[in-house]
């Protein structure tokens, strides 16, 4: 409807076709006009809580992960377009995560949340060479407005408008037994391919879908 409303032609067969059916994705949820990114890391953290996952006082780092400002705006003067890390962590603390807690933000793109998690098991490996408790543990928020920013006239299909939505994910990373948890990470990076994924002269982002795709399927398998 956002497309259609933006004066874009939107094939519903295809989406039912290749969107649901082949991707996956049915639905998606996009944040009020008055949240930010930080604010939806929150609701993740309240889930948290209230699902007794975690023990306040036992989280030792906070390691946030996103790829846009807080506003998540091509607004340059918008007041709220703070960094994500920085307004996230002062919304945490109230909700009981320790003053002192290690803290970083990362910001790698569609690869923020993973990078987040390689982080977070770094730190929790390094804990434990310096005497941290078994039941502490490393905290990772992810979380994402894209709607905001995506090009209203996209190019390329499928367009990242029919993928991309808003929304948080929080992981709580513990000590396990040898051979468990994350066990290795590659990272693979193609400066060459720059003008695929780019953000135009507007500030909106913009994704060539099918030659990402192609060049997902040709670089992940190794």
């Amino acid at each position: 409807r956002k497309l259609e409303a933006a004066g874009n032609k939107v094939d519903r067969d295809w989406v039912k076709r290749t969107i649901q059916r082949e991707v996956g994705i049915v639905s998606r949820h996009f944040a009020a006009p008055d949240q930010t990114v930080s604010d939806l890391g929150v609701e993740a953290f309240k889930l948290l809580i209230e699902q007794g996952t975690v023990t306040l006082n036992r989280i030792r780092a906070v390691v946030t992960c996103s790829s846009t400002m807080d506003a998540a705006t091509n607004n340059v003067d918008d007041p709220r377009n703070i960094p994500v890390g920085d307004a996230l962590l002062a919304k945490l603390i109230p909700l009981g995560v320790p003053a002192d807690a290690h803290t970083v933000h990362l910001s790698a793109a569609c690869a923020s949340g993973p990078a987040g998690l390689e982080y977070g098991g770094a730190l929790l490996r390094l804990g434990a060479q310096e005497g941290w408790a078994d039941d502490d543990v490393v905290v990772v928020v992810a979380s994402e407005i894209y709607s905001r920013i995506l090009n209203p006239q996209p190019t390329g299909s499928p367009a990242p408008n029919y993928v991309f939505g808003d929304g948080a994910g929080i992981f709580v990373l513990r000590k396990t037994r040898e051979g468990f948890g994350i066990l290795a990470t590659n990272h693979v990076g193609d400066g060459s391919q720059a003008d695929i994924i780019y953000v135009n002269n507007l500030g909106w982002f913009t994704m060539l879908g099918a030659r990402v795709n192609k060049f997902g399927e040709r670089v992940v398998p190794r």
